[in-house]
């Protein structure tokens, strides 16, 4: 990135980024997250859109599908005015405070489904949980890599999984039907975008749809609902901000090195870049999940909330979920050979 023309404006961008994340981090009410959560979304929008010639598309996929997560965000802090009163608890009052009190959602009728519902909306569009996934491997393809190692691989996962546990933990207490529909759709992300990840040929979108799969395992541990399946989502959050952006300025460093994104257009940079191929083999095995590595512990404790569940729905959840572990480390073990291990194209 450096002595880009753009490089003023990505710091300045960043800037407000950080801060727009803080301003979320720290919002006591909805509408001070809201402002939070705009300003990120704009910034976004503007870093994406100082990449390649054809980034503009992809930021404006990416604006369009966050607008519409955010114009749902809206809509739920709004009809929360509408909640009626159950015993012991005025519900209308929530559509200001983030309360430590969480409602049971079965006592809120359909009105509180249908707002839990839109915000589920706006935190996995943030995220990048399926099917609002969609705008990630959009932007990865033409982005500057600078951008995607920091918003969507990192600051918007936490702002999506942070606005789902506040909504899930502190603002209402799923019923058993929920939490099966978030554990649902935590593993249809993980296989899915697994699958997605293992059929491409461009580096930056196999690292995006990764990116969307590693989603799935924080959905699944905060849909158990059981604390250390919790806290194996939420520490998974963070684990994935750190690997995640490593393999996306990996792919920066390889990608200028073999003059191409395309996988099968590299190969023998181990000897040009050995540091860069290890922190790619680091950041791989932390991914998959491979012990003793950050990415196994977080991983570990999601499927010990999925099994603490003594259901045959957690047992399943659990082997799709270890399963999409197994498929992610062939995939990097194709990449990294590919990209570091194999004969240049000239040389075959």
């Amino acid at each position: 990135m450096a002595r880009e023309y753009w490089e003023g404006k990505f710091y300045a961008y960043l800037i407000w980024a950080m801060a727009g994340a803080c301003i979320v981090g720290w919002a006591a009410n909805f509408f001070v997250l809201l402002i939070g959560w705009e300003l990120v979304t704009l910034m976004l929008f503007l870093m994406i859109n100082q990449g390649r010639a054809g980034s503009q598309n992809g930021a404006a996929k990416t604006y369009a599908m966050l607008g519409f997560a955010d114009a749902c965000l809206l809509m739920a802090i709004v009809l929360m005015f509408s909640l009626p009163t159950v015993p012991g608890k005025a519900l209308h009052n929530l559509a200001i405070p983030i309360t430590h009190s969480p409602v049971s959602l079965s006592d809120t009728g359909w009105l509180g489904y249908t707002i839990y519902g839109l915000l589920l909306i706006a935190a996995f569009a943030k995220a990048g949980a399926i099917p609002l996934h969609t705008w990630i491997p959009a932007a990865a393809a033409d982005a500057p890599v600078s951008v995607m190692a920091y918003l969507p691989a990192a600051v918007d996962k936490l702002l999506g999984i942070y606005l789902l546990a506040r909504v899930s933990l502190d603002l209402f207490r799923p019923d058993a039907t929920m939490q099966v529909v978030l554990m649902s759709i935590g593993a249809v992300t993980i296989i899915s975008a697994v699958f997605m990840a293992m059929i491409q040929h461009n580096l930056k979108r196999l690292l995006a749809f990764h990116s969307v799969s590693q989603v799935g395992y924080m959905v699944l541990g905060i849909g158990t609902g059981t604390a250390v399946g919790i806290i194996g989502g939420l520490f998974h959050m963070v684990n994935n901000a750190i690997y995640k952006s490593n393999l996306f300025l990996m792919s920066g460093v390889v990608g200028k090195a073999a003059g191409t994104d395309e996988i099968e257009d590299m190969g023998g940079l181990a000897r040009r870049l050995p540091i860069t191929f290890i922190c790619g083999v680091i950041s791989a095995a932390a991914i998959s999940g491979v012990p003793p590595f950050n990415g196994f512990v977080s991983k570990w404790l999601v499927y010990q909330g999925a099994l603490s569940l003594h259901s045959g729905f957690g047992t399943a959840v659990l082997v799709a979920a270890v399963f999409g572990s197994a498929l992610t480390l062939a995939s990097f073990v194709k990449v990294l050979y590919s990209a570091f291990l194999s004969r240049p194209p000239a040389d075959a």
